[in-house]
């Protein structure tokens, strides 16, 4: 199984499990608008800043942040971002990427929103 494949799966599950409410502190709507934009934020702001804002945000956005550093088994991820030098840095934001396009998509096709 590939990195992709892999890191889809995880990313379906993450998003079910906030669908059928198995996290009651999680409102879809705010999950739903992290996961759809965060990729455009991470591309505008870079890594650090992306994590760092979504995952002060709400539960939904510490929520967000840690399944997907989850997703791409990087437990560490904003430590690990803010201490890495600067070839691992840019592909470990490749990585972060391609990973929340995942979540996006499930999100955008999955969960209610305001936005929908």
């Amino acid at each position: 199984m590939s990195r992709q494949q892999k890191w889809a799966e995880s990313a379906y599950k993450d998003v079910m499990a906030v669908k059928k409410g198995e996290r009651d502190a999680v409102k879809q709507d705010k999950y739903r608008s992290h996961a759809l934009k965060f990729p455009s934020l991470l591309l505008q702001s870079g890594l650090v800043q992306a994590v760092t804002f979504v995952d002060s945000r709400d539960e939904s956005g510490k929520l967000f942040i840690k399944n997907l550093a989850a997703t791409i088994e990087r437990p560490g991820l904003l430590e690990e971002a803010r201490t890495t030098g600067l070839a691992q840095y840019v592909r470990l934001a490749a990585d972060v990427l391609a990973a929340a396009s995942w979540y996006r998509r499930f999100a955008q096709s999955e969960l209610k929103g305001v936005s929908q």
